[in-house]
C-alpha cells in the first residue's frame, strides 16, 4: 500500500499503528496501557473516556490506587450494598491495603453470599452504552484499493442490569496488585454498575485526580495569519516539528520521557564524564536527592506556609551562604562522574524520530555542568526489543552545577506543527518583504506586527518554543551559522530542542490549549515543566547528520 504522504508504500506496523491509533481514541497507547491490555478492559473503558484512561496512565500508583477504591465504593453504594458487613468489611480493607477477606478471594463463593444474603438491594439501571465515535477508515493509500470501513456497533435493546451483582466485581478489581490495572478495571466495573447514569460517576472519579481533571491533550492554537498564503516563497521552507509538550508524571523504562529512566541494558556501562567539572563559588552544587527533595517539599507546600520540619529540611538542603564567596575551583569534583537522562523518545510515540537503520529509540544524556557553557549531551540509539534486561538503578552523579541541569521527570503529549525559519535564516528579499507593510496590510489592519514586524513574524509563525524534534531552530543568544556534520560535512538538521521556557512570554501565540492557565497549588508551572533551564533562559539546540544519525552530533545555544 502506498503513502502518498511519505512517497514510500505503507508497512505493515504503520497501517498497525494507524488502527491502533483510532483504536485507543486517537493517540498511541503507552507501554503500560499495552502491557495490561489483554487482561483486562481498558479498551471497552476508552470507549466511555479516552481522556481518563490516559490520564489514569500518566497519574502514577498513588492516584491509581485512590481511583480503584473510590471507583469500588461508588459502584457498591450506588448498589446498596455498603450496608452489607461482609461488603463493609471488604471496603475497609481495600483502604487500608490490606488483602480482601472472603468470600471475595472466590468469585464464585462471592455471587453465592449476595444470594444468600437477604434482603438483596432490589436496584437496577439500564445497561450503559459508550458515546458514538467517528468509525474507522483506511489510510487512503492513493491507488486502486478497496478500503473498508469499520463502523460502530449498533446499540442494542438496552435492557436492565441488577446493580449489586456488577458492583461486587469492582471491589475484586480494585484489589488487582497492578495500580493501573486496579485503576482501570474497578472504572469499568463501576460504569457497568451505574448504568445509563455513567457520566455521574465519571465526574467523582475525574474529581479523585485534580491535577490531570483539565489535562487534556495540549494543541497548538492555529497561527493568526497564513505564512505562506502572505508570503509564498516560504512554501518549500516548510518543515514539521513535533513539539513534545512535556508535563510532570511517572514515568517508566517503556515510556518516552524528559527525565524520566532509560531503557538501560543491565550489561552496558552507564555513561559518565571526564569533566572538567567547575563550581564557580557562588552557585550552590546540589546532590540530585536533595534537589528531589526540595522541589517535593516545594511542591506539597504550594498555596500554603511551609511546616516547622519542611524549613528545616530545606535549611539542610539548601544552607544560607556566608559572603564575600569564593574563586572558581574545580574540586571536589575531580574525575569522572555519572551523566544524567535528558530525553529518552521512542519511535511508535514520537512521529518523526530520524532513527537509524534497525533502531527505534533515541536516548539523550547529559553531564550537569557546564562544557563550557552548557551541559555535554550523548545521543544511543537502539532497538527496544535488544534490551531485555533493564538496569534498575542508574548512578547519580555527585553533584549537579545548576539546579536546572536535573530535568524533572515528565510524560510527554507529541503534537506536529508546521514551521518557517527564523528571520536571520531567511534570504535578503524575503527579510525584505517581512520588513514591508504591504503584505500584512492586507492581511489585517492595526495588528501586532506594526511595532516590529520581524519579532512579531519569529514568534507568531515561525518556530515553537518549547521542547520539540526537529523543525526549525529560534535564534537569539547566538546568530546562525553553518552547520556541517564533523564525520562527512554534510549540513545537518535540528534533531532535539532542549529548551527553558514552554512559550516566550506571557500572550505567546503558540501557548498550548490544554495547558493550565493558572497557578493554583493543584497545577503545575506549564512554562517550566522540565525544571530545565540553559544560561539565562536560552535553549540548547542538538543536531544530527541527515546521512548518518550515528555521526557525532553538535549542539549550540540559541
Amino acid at each position: 500500500m502506498y503513502n502518498p504522504a511519505t512517497n514510500k508504500e505503507w508497512t505493515a506496523e504503520e497501517l498497525r499503528l494507524h488502527y491502533e491509533r483510532w483504536e485507543w481514541g486517537g493517540r498511541l497507547p503507552s507501554a503500560a496501557l499495552r502491557h495490561v491490555q489483554g487482561a483486562s478492559n481498558v479498551l471497552g473503558l476508552v470507549r466511555f473516556d479516552r481522556d481518563l484512561v490516559h490520564t489514569l496512565d500518566a497519574a502514577g500508583p498513588e492516584v491509581q490506587r485512590a481511583v480503584a477504591l473510590l471507583a469500588a465504593r461508588l459502584a457498591c453504594e450506588e448498589a446498596g450494598l455498603t450496608d452489607k458487613l461482609w461488603v463493609a468489611r471488604a471496603l475497609t480493607e481495600l483502604t487500608e491495603g490490606r488483602p480482601l477477606p472472603p468470600p471475595f478471594d472466590d468469585a464464585d463463593q462471592m455471587r453465592n453470599t449476595l444470594r444468600s444474603d437477604f434482603p438483596i438491594p432490589k436496584r437496577s439501571a439500564l445497561m450503559a452504552w459508550p458515546p458514538e465515535r467517528p468509525p474507522y477508515c483506511p489510510p487512503d493509500t492513493g491507488r486502486h484499493t478497496v478500503s473498508v470501513v469499520l463502523p460502530n456497533p449498533t446499540p442494542p435493546a438496552l435492557g436492565e442490569i441488577s446493580q449489586p451483582h456488577f458492583a461486587l466485581p469492582a471491589v475484586i478489581a480494585a484489589a488487582d496488585p497492578t495500580p493501573l490495572k486496579a485503576a482501570l478495571d474497578a472504572v469499568w466495573h463501576a460504569i457497568a454498575t451505574y448504568g445509563e447514569h455513567y457520566p455521574e460517576l465519571l465526574r467523582e472519579i475525574w474529581s479523585a485526580c485534580p491535577e490531570q481533571a483539565t489535562s487534556s491533550a495540549p494543541v497548538s492554537p492555529p497561527r493568526p495569519y497564513d505564512a505562506v498564503a502572505l508570503f509564498p516563497q516560504l512554501a518549500p521552507l516548510a518543515r514539521t516539528a513535533t513539539r513534545l509538550h512535556p508535563r510532570p508524571g511517572s514515568p517508566t523504562p517503556h515510556d518516552s520521557s524528559i527525565g524520566g529512566p532509560l531503557l538501560w541494558p543491565a550489561d552496558e556501562p552507564w555513561p559518565h564524564c571526564d569533566g572538567p567539572h567547575v563550581v564557580d563559588g557562588i552557585n550552590l552544587p546540589m546532590a540530585p536527592a536533595d534537589l528531589r527533595s526540595e522541589r517535593r517539599i516545594r511542591a506539597a507546600s504550594r498555596g500554603r506556609s511551609l511546616t516547622p520540619q519542611e524549613r528545616d529540611s530545606l535549611d539542610r538542603i539548601r544552607p544560607p551562604q556566608t559572603y564575600p564567596v569564593g574563586p572558581a575551583v574545580a574540586t571536589p569534583y575531580r574525575g569522572s562522574i555519572a551523566m544524567l537522562p535528558v530525553a529518552q523518545l521512542y519511535a511508535r510515540d514520537v512521529p518523526g524520530l530520524p532513527t537509524p537503520e534497525g533502531a527505534d529509540l533515541l536516548q539523550v544524556l547529559w553531564c550537569p555542568f557546564d562544557h563550557p557553557i552548557m551541559p555535554r549531551t550523548k545521543l544511543f540509539w537502539r532497538s527496544a526489543v535488544s534490551v531485555t534486561d533493564i538496569l534498575d538503578t542508574p548512578p547519580d552523579p555527585p553533584a549537579t552545577q545548576f539546579d536546572g541541569y536535573l530535568p524533572e521527570p515528565c510524560l510527554l503529549n507529541p503534537e506536529q506543527v508546521t514551521e518557517y525559519p527564523d528571520h536571520l535564516e531567511l534570504s535578503k528579499e524575503l527579510q525584505g518583504q517581512i520588513e514591508n507593510w504591504s503584505p500584512w496590510e492586507i492581511a489585517e489592519e492595526g495588528s501586532d506586527y506594526e511595532a516590529y514586524p520581524q519579532g512579531f513574524y519569529d514568534n507568531a509563525l515561525s518556530a515553537a518554543p518549547g521542547w520539540k524534534l526537529g523543525g526549525w531552530p529560534r535564534w537569539g543568544a547566538t546568530d546562525p551559522r553553518p552547520r556541517p556534520c564533523p564525520e562527512c560535512g554534510t549540513e545537518m538538521d535540528a534533531l532535539l530542542t532542549i529548551a527553558s521556557f514552554e512559550r516566550n512570554g506571557e500572550d505567546c501565540p503558540w501557548f498550548a490549549h490544554g495547558e493550565p492557565d493558572d497557578q493554583s497549588p493543584a497545577s503545575f508551572d506549564p512554562v517550566t515543566p522540565t525544571e530545565v533551564q540553559i544560561g539565562s533562559g536560552y535553549d540548547q539546540q542538538l543536531y544530527v547528520c541527515p546521512a548518518v544519525p550515528e555521526h557525532p552530533h553538535i549542539e549550540l545555544m540559541h
